[in-house]
């Protein structure tokens, strides 16, 4: 059996644990900007208010029901990710596959029903005792069904599903909409509504010759184990990142090259510390600049360039030095930019890559001052020391008005409680 833990309303929830005052009431996270609706409290969601809703379209719902608004505080839902992963598997019989921020699979095999269902009760009692979160778990025999189980858990007072025995999966397929099924896309279940199929149960029940013909092997490998036959193995180890990239959008527009600069060679140094950690090197650095598209009252402008970097490094300095030789060949003055972006690929092992014959660089030199600084920020605070590129002003940043502490990581902004 496969086990999934899922952190109900995980962004709102978070939000929830820190500020007594909006538990109970309806209250949504916006994105980057603040610009859409990326969660919602349960709350919201009876309200009818959807998922990516234009926060301009939310502003009379907001004001008539007293919903309230927090900017995402990524620093924040990470650490408190951290903290649940870590709980879990104090308790899982098996290493975790942290499927994302809120979710994580593991292995229940050799555990009997009663088991199951015990570890599971253990896991949302503790996750709701250490960090105030609660989980809603779901249990199968393949990891699509336990997705399945997972989303019929939600409704449950309990928040525990088990979905085992042909007849008992099947009747929980029954009711399923094709839709909300792990691995099917908006194009797939339009095309599957049109011939009828709208549960997972129907689906089930195609012939796996037409699931071949008409849904490739992602499809074969969904139906197979809405059968019951695991074909998407759990991954305790998570694989390294092939690419690594920063595009965030700018909070106010940009038009001076000082400004595209600044956010870029931040942008660098958050991508060039990812790197690092899975101690990799990059060999190729893209670089590209974007106007507001929406905006049709300003000139409109795109540009993207793409080097390759011999020898491949991690170091931020060398990664901001290329970004910004390609930033100067793209950069055009007399525009409102809206975001600057950087992607690195090409990877190497750190340990492995290739040399350069004109390389004069003190590598080992280079290399150990990066760590130097690398444990400085890490032990006091990110950017604590910085390149001057970075800048300290960043009027670029995203428009974040509602945002939330950092409770869980700033001591300056830690909770004071007073008795």
């Amino acid at each position: 059996m496969i086990a999934i833990v899922d952190i109900n309303n995980c962004f709102a929830s978070i939000e929830q644990v820190f500020a007594p005052k909006s538990r109970n009431k309806p209250c949504i996270v916006l994105s980057n900007n603040d610009g859409a609706c990326v969660a919602r409290s349960a709350e919201a969601k009876a309200l009818g208010i959807k998922m990516a809703a234009p926060v301009f379209e939310l502003k009379e719902i907001i004001e008539r029901e007293g919903v309230i608004v927090y900017s995402s505080n990524y620093v924040l839902y990470g650490d408190m990710s951290a903290r649940v992963m870590n709980t879990i598997s104090f308790i899982a019989p098996a290493p975790l596959e942290v499927y994302s921020i809120d979710e994580c699979f593991f292995s229940m095999d050799g555990c009997s029903q009663d088991q199951c269902l015990q570890i599971a009760s253990d896991i949302r009692r503790t996750v709701k005792q250490n960090t105030g979160l609660t989980v809603s778990i779901g249990i199968a025999p393949t990891k699509v069904l336990a997705k399945a189980a997972n989303k019929l858990a939600k409704k449950l007072p309990a928040g525990i599903r088990m979905l085992d025995g042909y007849l008992n999966i099947a009747k929980a397929l029954m009711d399923f909409p094709v839709e909300d099924l792990w691995g099917i896309g908006h194009r797939y279940a339009e095309k599957l509504k049109r011939l009828g199929v709208d549960t997972a149960l129907k689906l089930r029940c195609l012939p796996e010759s037409w699931i071949k013909q008409n849904m490739t092997v992602l499809g074969l490998r969904l139906h197979k184990e809405l059968h019951g036959i695991s074909c998407i193995p759990i991954e305790s180890l998570t694989p390294d990142r092939k690419a690594i990239g920063s595009a965030k959008s700018f909070g106010k527009p940009v038009e001076t090259f000082s400004e595209m600069h600044e956010a870029l060679s931040q942008y660098v140094a958050t991508c060039a510390v990812k790197l690092r950690n899975q101690k990799n090197c990059t060999s190729l650095i893209s670089v590209f600049v974007q106007t507001n598209f929406f905006n049709k009252k300003d000139k409109q402008y795109s540009n993207f360039r793409t080097i390759t970097i011999t020898p491949a490094t991690n170091l931020t300095s060398e990664l901001i030095k290329h970004a910004s030789f390609l930033l100067r060949k793209i950069f055009k003055p007399g525009y409102k930019y809206k975001r600057v972006g950087v992607l690195l690929t090409g990877f190497t092992p750190d340990h492995v890559r290739q040399g350069h014959l004109f390389d004069t660089k003190d590598r080992a030199k280079l290399s150990a001052a990066q760590k130097a600084i690398d444990a400085i920020n890490k032990r006091h605070s990110r950017d604590q020391v910085r390149f001057a590129s970075m800048g300290f002003e960043r009027r670029w940043q995203m428009k974040q008005e509602k945002l939330s502490k950092r409770f869980t990581t700033q001591i300056e902004e830690i909770l004071t409680v007073y008795v």
